[in-house]
């Protein structure tokens, strides 16, 4: 059997494109953002929560890795950890993917050519 789909208004068409574009070009997305502790104007790449939601990781263009409580952060923005990437030459690598491992005690981050696991300070 064949399914046939209704005919399309050209001018709902154009109105729908016309709202998708206002939105979009007038939304500034996180990546654009500054956000406390980062210290490049190219922002986060990389945000990841705890499974039991009481931390998160941010990772940034300049290589820094914060760790955050979702408690605290409500009350007081200040990461509870800072961790720095290794320089790969003069250059140092963005951080692009992030984990926290199930009991919080780990932490992993990627950038560059490396991934590098981390102690959470108690």
């Amino acid at each position: 059997m064949t399914q046939v789909d209704p005919p399309v208004d050209d001018n709902s068409i154009n109105r729908s494109i016309g709202i998708s574009y206002e939105r979009l070009s007038s939304a500034q997305p996180l990546h654009c953002r500054n956000i406390v502790g980062h210290h490049s104007n190219k922002g986060v790449n990389a945000v990841e929560f705890s499974d039991d939601s009481t931390f998160f990781l941010s990772g940034g263009s300049d290589g820094r890795v914060l760790l955050w409580s979702t408690h605290q952060e409500l009350a007081a923005p200040s990461p509870i950890m800072v961790v720095e990437s290794v320089k790969e030459g003069n250059e140092i690598p963005e951080i692009v993917c992030l984990g926290l491992s199930p009991d919080n005690g780990r932490i992993f981050n990627g950038g560059g050519k490396q991934i590098l696991i981390h102690d959470v300070a108690t």
